[in-house]
């Protein structure tokens, strides 16, 4: 007995040594951030874990700041360890095969993502013939996939994403039975798809998009009938698209875009109501494409631009490029309702409405603008005065009775027509002489939301100018904006997580639009809890354009300060210089709102720009969220964790460092974050 506790004691000293001299190797943004780590027992240090014989099962140290190599850690001293996650982190250098890593047996889970660690994956990680996870993504990896790996039965998650890998997929991966989710995409990998990826029957993610893959998709894809998700865009593939996958009932998101695929699409995509992402554009699609592939009730996101594909497709769920733009645009109906001075007072004055197309067919352009504005337009018709009418009867005169919310630009009213139909009218505030509106606010909204068209964003559908009275007419949203729901104490209790969760969602959607799907890019500027709009299923729509800036290839980009104090970015009072960064800075701050059910701003100014933090970074995670709705169920906890996180990212200081808004959203949409399970004691400092 004396013998074993002794061995127990040796062991235990030699784990903590090991730590130690790892610690002092480390570079860390403040001295007290790994403070608990001293004397001989590690089993209470922060981010380490013991299992009962009090050995080091658990190294968990993600989003520390720690900078330094992975050569002083002696991984021989862990004989037990299941777990070690140092993501979102500095480290640097290779994965050194002399510390063998790959003797660690009992390793079940690997999370090196987010360094920058380059150098090749060691064969010995294939000797871990335990793992479920392995996460190697967003690192500077370079060689081959090697072919060791492949043998790694147990793994459930494979992460090798955004790397330099190179080579060929092994027809080995045949042998990733348990594999679930497996991401290669944002690499250099060649050759064929392997035929033998078929025998991976669990997957249910495979995204093997950015690569310089070649040949056909093998007929074999139709096995994996649990897929969700199949990304191949942007590769060398080519052939058709194999009939097989219509066996593939599961699927919400298929990617092929930019590659040379040729031939029709197989009917059976037409008929899947389940789309949320179909992407097929530049490739050499042929045939005639059904309005009914944008029935899909979830869907986001549909792009078949640069084929030869015709048809008359409408509810398109984003808005098209400037090619597009110019050859299949459905322009909308802009309306110019030019009053005279004394139309407030006097009447029969004449009315003029001018109609703004871009296409040589007036009656052709007449007909899709009209189906584009929708009852609108079917029920005003096309003259102006009636027009005009209608919305002064609807509003009351813009009485306050039918008033709804006061913004930057102006006063919001209710307009309720005699069929029943309900629009959104703002009323442009009147300048300090009291005779004209912000014209600059006015053309820019008209002018950004004529270049945009996504689920997530307001429907303009025509406006009235002239000095006097201006308005904006909009699709009306009977929720509200999130201010207004997340200060209500009811209205804030019915704001489960789940509907917080997928309104985040939807504004890093049209953020991402916006930024990465518009050309030239549109930037919002004033991204608030005031400007985003919810209907009545919660759903999130981006609202209030008036600050935007379309960035024009050669334009300036300085500018006066716009948005709102609270949610600027902090180089704003620097340099005024506008990016889309500024606006990722303002989703984080507004994540951060919803999340919590108030501005986050003493949160952020203690966590990331204090001297003093210690007290914020160990606070939980779930003693910051908003209290008022029922307590997150466990199926969430994933989608929480992951939210803020990247909410943080959001916030850092330098622009530079900042994820973009296409990595946002897909990092919403694709992940879930590990470590679910373990939201109660989930501390924020090891979210940043």
């Amino acid at each position: 007995m004396v013998s074993a506790a002794s061995t127990v004691t040796v062991a235990v000293n030699s784990e903590a040594e090991a730590l130690l001299k790892w610690k002092d190797s480390l570079y860390m943004p403040t001295n007290d951030l790994l403070s608990t780590w001293s004397g001989n027992s590690p089993c209470k240090w922060e981010g380490i874990q013991c299992d009962k014989s009090n050995s080091v099962s658990t190294i968990k140290l993600a989003n520390y700041g720690l900078k330094g190599t992975l050569h002083t850690l002696n991984f021989s001293s862990f004989p037990n360890l299941l777990t070690l996650d140092i993501n979102n982190n500095s480290f640097y250098g290779t994965i050194p095969p002399q510390i063998e890593i790959g003797m660690l047996t009992s390793l079940r889970y690997i999370d090196l993502s987010r360094n920058s660690l380059s150098g090749t994956i060691p064969k010995t990680i294939g000797n871990l013939s335990s793992l479920n996870i392995l996460s190697l993504s967003e690192n500077s990896l370079s060689g081959p996939i090697p072919n060791s790996l492949w043998n790694l039965s147990s793994l459930n998650l494979l992460y090798l994403n955004i790397n330099r890998l190179s080579g060929s997929i092994s027809t080995s991966i045949q042998n990733l039975v348990s594999l679930e989710v497996l991401l290669l995409r944002d690499n250099q990998l060649s050759g064929f798809i392997p035929y033998t990826i078929g025998n991976l029957t669990n997957l249910t993610y495979l995204y093997l998009g950015f690569n310089k893959l070649s040949g056909s998709i093998p007929p074999s894809i139709g096995n994996l009938v649990n897929l969700q998700a199949l990304s191949f865009q942007k590769n060398n593939l080519s052939g058709t698209i194999p009939a097989t996958i219509g066996n593939l009932k599961s699927l919400t998101i298929l990617e092929l875009s930019t590659n040379k695929f040729y031939g029709s699409i197989p009917q059976v995509l037409y008929n899947n109501t389940e789309w949320y992402s179909l992407l097929l554009s530049e490739n050499d699609f042929t045939g005639h494409l059904p309005p009914q592939i944008c029935s899909a009730g979830n869907l986001r996101y549909f792009n078949v631009q640069h084929n030869r594909l015709c048809g008359n497709v409408t509810g398109l769920m984003i808005c098209a490029t400037n090619h597009i733009q110019k050859r299949h645009k459905v322009n909308l109906l802009i309306l110019f309702l030019i009053l005279g001075a004394l139309m407030l007072f006097l009447c029969g004055v004449a009315v003029s409405m001018y109609i703004l197309c871009r296409k040589a067919k007036k009656k052709e352009t007449h007909a899709k603008e009209k189906e584009e504005a929708g009852e609108v337009f079917s029920i005003w018709g096309h003259d102006g005065k009636i027009m005009f009418e209608k919305i002064i009867q609807a509003t009351n005169n813009f009485d306050d009775k039918n008033l709804i919310g006061v913004g930057r630009q102006g006063y919001v009213y209710r307009a309720e027509f005699p069929l029943g139909q309900v629009y959104a009218v703002k009323k442009l505030h009147l300048e300090t002489d009291g005779e004209k509106p912000n014209f600059k606010a006015f053309e820019n909204e008209i002018r950004a939301l004529t270049e945009i068209k996504h689920r997530n964003i307001i429907k303009l559908y025509g406006f009235c100018s002239h000095p006097q009275v201006s308005f904006l007419i909009y699709k009306f949203l009977e929720g509200g904006n999130l201010d207004q729901i997340l200060s209500n104490d009811t209205k804030a209790t019915a704001f489960d997580w789940e509907m917080r969760v997928n309104a985040i969602k939807g504004v890093a959607n049209a953020l991402s639009y916006m930024h990465h799907g518009c050309s030239p890019p549109i930037i919002h500027r004033d991204i608030s809890s005031k400007n985003v709009l919810l209907d009545l299923q919660y759903e999130a729509y981006v609202s209030d354009f008036g600050t935007a800036k379309i960035l024009k290839p050669g334009s300036h980009t300085w500018t006066s300060f716009a948005g709102t104090f609270g949610y600027a970015a902090p180089e704003l009072a620097q340099t005024m210089e506008v990016t889309e960064k500024c606006d990722v800075f303002s989703f984080g701050v507004l994540s951060l709102e919803i999340m919590m059910g108030k501005h986050p701003g003493d949160l952020i100014s203690s966590l990331l720009y204090s001297s003093s933090s210690t007290v914020a970074y160990n606070l939980l995670l779930i003693d910051v969220l908003d209290q008022r709705p029922p307590q997150p169920l466990r199926s969430i906890f994933g989608d929480i964790i992951l939210v803020a996180s990247m909410a943080f990212s959001c916030l850092r200081e330098n622009p530079c460092s900042r994820p973009t808004m296409n990595q946002v959203a897909k990092n919403l949409m694709m992940e879930k974050s590990p470590i679910a399970k373990q939201l109660p004691v989930i501390k924020l400092g090891q979210l940043l």
